[in-house]
């Protein structure tokens, strides 16, 4: 019975064998065979290497997450010409909020050595002024900017302060008796070659807004939001620097961030760097389906110099943000094991019928010339 079943399988043999005696080899079959061999090993290589690998599939779609939610900025900068005392941390954005010399998540590490000639214990923070009384005017001039009757400017800061109100531009600060003493202008002759390194991070809103680290004290008033540099020309401060880090949200496996390595350098000061920013939200999906929600970006570079304090404009490393309505999705696909199979079967049945006909093509051909040449050597 099972001889039966085994012959009725036999009839279905669709690939009949030859006997072996009825075979011929041939010197082109050989190089035939022994070329798509190392084809197929090769091709098999490439789609194991390809199956392997992980692609990465980007998805477009509108933003629709909430706008209040907050975003962290992530940041590393070297200033190998300025003093961590001169260097202010801000940021402020369009619904009007305002962080002003943070401290509480951002760093300062000197870069150098202070001078032996420097008396730590003497030095004053940035902002603060040496006041000296008048014996001949208690009462210092606010030099035409008084809000009212009686009103004194003892003190730089409290001349800038009036001027700011007034909405005027100080002129020649050293033509201002209260100015000319200013003890940032020792401080700054003091620390020459002294550079730093500014990192840490800042929460903000998911508004448009502009993050800066720049010198002076920040000077603030119900509409406005700017800097003093007490009485030291923007020229004084040297704001050459490298940006090792900066990135917006959590970082994912494998992104490089277009502004890491960055290096503006220049031998003269009053270097404004500005960055305008353009940020994507991004969702990252990995190949465990675990998701992390982060943001890229890209950067358009503007850089001027600021040579006098009346111009607009301000020395420092500045960077303007502003959020794509946009979300990028990118998503791990791995090809499933049955189209790997299925892909591999087509590639060696594929190579081996195309060897078969060029065999069966060569070995016809080589016939042919062999009857012409019998033929030839018969007449």
């Amino acid at each position: 019975m099972l001889r039966g079943i085994f012959q009725k399988v036999r009839n279905f043999d669709a690939y009949s064998k030859p006997l072996e005696d009825f075979r011929v080899r041939t010197l082109s079959g050989g190089a035939v065979t022994v070329v798509s061999a190392v084809l197929m090993a090769l091709l098999f290589v490439s789609e194991l290497r390809s199956y392997l690998s992980t692609e990465i599939v980007e998805e477009l779609f509108v933003d629709t997450t909430v706008g209040d939610e907050h975003l962290k900025i992530n940041f590393d900068v070297l200033f190998p010409a300025l003093d961590c005392e001169f260097i202010s941390v801000d940021v402020m954005d369009i619904a009007g909020q305002l962080q002003s010399n943070v401290t509480d998540s951002v760093w300062k590490e000197v870069v150098g050595e202070l001078p032996t000639t420097v008396n730590p214990s003497k030095v004053s923070e940035p902002g603060s002024t040496v006041t000296e009384p008048s014996s001949t005017n208690p009462c210092g001039s606010c030099y035409g900017a008084e809000s009212h009757a009686g009103m004194c400017c003892n003190t730089c800061e409290d001349v800038k302060r009036a001027y700011l109100k007034k909405g005027w531009v100080i002129g020649e600060l050293d033509q201002i008796v209260q100015c000319r003493n200013e003890h940032w202008v020792r401080k700054l002759r003091s620390h020459r070659g002294v550079g730093c390194r500014v990192h840490g991070w800042l929460n903000v809103s998911k508004v448009a807004g502009n993050f800066h680290i720049a010198p002076g004290s920040t000077v603030r008033d119900a509409h406005s939001h700017v800097h003093s540099l007490h009485s030291v020309g923007p020229q004084s401060f040297n704001t050459s620097h490298t940006v090792r880090h900066f990135s917006f949200g959590t970082p994912y496996p494998g992104k490089q961030y277009p502004l890491d390595g960055q290096s503006t350098i220049t031998e003269s000061g009053g270097l404004m760097v500005h960055y305008f920013v353009k940020i994507v939200p991004t969702i990252y999906e990995d190949s465990v389906k675990n998701r992390i929600l982060t943001h890229q970006f890209s950067v358009t570079k503007h850089q001027r110099t600021i040579e006098a304090a009346d111009m607009a404009g301000l020395p420092g490393f500045f960077v303007s943000y502003e959020f794509s309505p946009l979300m990028v999705q990118l998503s791990h696909r791995d090809t499933p094991f049955a189209h790997f199979l299925a892909e591999v079967c087509a590639l060696i049945g594929g190579i081996f019928t195309v060897a078969s006909l060029l065999d069966s093509c060569l070995y016809k051909l080589s016939n042919i010339l062999a009857r012409k040449l019998s033929m030839e050597k018969q007449n």
